[in-house]
């Protein structure tokens, strides 16, 4: 039996936890990592954005807001919009004399199912943004 909770998180198609070390968690054989993420995967949500470290909060709102505005405004699917997101927001940290580090921009992965603006389902993948390399800060 579900309670009232369960059945509300059954229907979120994304949960972006856009705090810092939200994919982390005791790795355990045969299973994977026992996190946040995967507690709200088991839970029924199709996708999830997490973060592998530290992130830094202006630099987080910003991909944040870019991630909303091409997942919800342009109808990307998930892992398309978290790294047109972050070329966007390295993109505007260059412009703005930023520090272009991975820190602030490449910390957020997806996993789930790439579920296109379309509504037909892809196979299952994890994607985490490319990584400007050549600039280290």
């Amino acid at each position: 039996m579900r309670n009232k909770y369960t059945t509300l998180l059954l229907i979120f198609m994304l949960m972006a936890l856009a705090a810092c070390d939200t994919g982390l968690g005791p790795v355990h054989p045969d299973e994977g990592v026992f996190g946040l993420a995967r507690a709200f995967r088991v839970a029924g949500a199709r996708n999830v954005v997490m973060s592998l470290w530290q992130v830094d909060d202006a630099a987080t709102a910003d991909l944040m807001r870019n991630f909303y505005r091409q997942r919800l405004g342009e109808r990307s699917d998930t892992s398309t919009a978290l790294a047109l997101a972050a070329r966007q927001t390295l993109a505007a940290r260059r412009a703005a004399g930023l520090s272009t580090h991975p820190y602030y921009w490449a910390a957020f992965v997806a996993t789930g199912d790439a579920l296109p603006s379309d509504g037909h389902s892809r196979a299952s993948k994890t994607h985490t943004p490319s990584r400007d390399r050549s600039h280290p800060r």
